[in-house]
């Protein structure tokens, strides 16, 4: 019986010290783990936030680049029908979103919606102004009416503005 206890005791107190280095062992395996994936999040982030800044800069241009203002001083030529302005404003606007698109990997999905929201909106403006205007006018008569809604709206309201406002605040983010 003796015998049986001596047993039991150095089972006990042996499953005991067992445990005790396994859950010591478990605990500093797992903050091993962390503290490696801490370094690789620190690694990985020092390489992709540089990408995201670019992204959230090309963005910024891509939106100044649309703004109608900025579009009718960049496209149109001396010249041009309204119908050939018209063409040339929506294919520039188009161009200009194909070249970025690909940075939406990079942005927060709400800023990418955004910016398309921004570049519809834009198009929209164009052909609303296109309709009426006739095809055959000149071109400086297409830039009257642009002009003319544009002058119509609070700056909060340009189609680009809200894009651009919600850009800001997801760069602020990172700073």
């Amino acid at each position: 019986m003796e015998y049986l206890t001596y047993i039991l005791i150095c089972l006990i107190s042996s499953g005991a010290v067992f445990a005790a280095a396994y859950f010591v062992l478990k605990t500093y395996i797992e903050s091993g783990q962390k503290l490696e994936l801490l370094k690789l999040n620190s690694g990985h982030k020092k390489s992709v936030l540089p990408m995201r800044l670019q992204a959230y800069e090309r963005m910024t241009l891509y939106l100044e680049r649309i703004n109608p203002t900025a579009l009718l001083h960049r496209v149109r030529k001396d010249r041009m029908s309204a119908n050939e302005l018209h063409l040339a404003l929506l294919n520039t606007v188009r161009t200009e979103y194909d070249h970025n698109c690909v940075q939406q990997i990079y942005i927060n999905e709400h800023s990418w919606e955004a910016v398309k929201k921004a570049k519809e909106n834009v198009l929209a403006l164009i052909n609303k102004s296109a309709q009426t205007v006739p095809p055959k006018s000149d071109g400086i008569d297409l830039a009257k009416g642009i002009i003319a809604q544009l002058s119509q709206m609070k700056s909060s309201q340009v189609p680009t503005a809200e894009a651009l406002r919600i850009l800001k605040v997801d760069i602020g983010k990172y700073f």
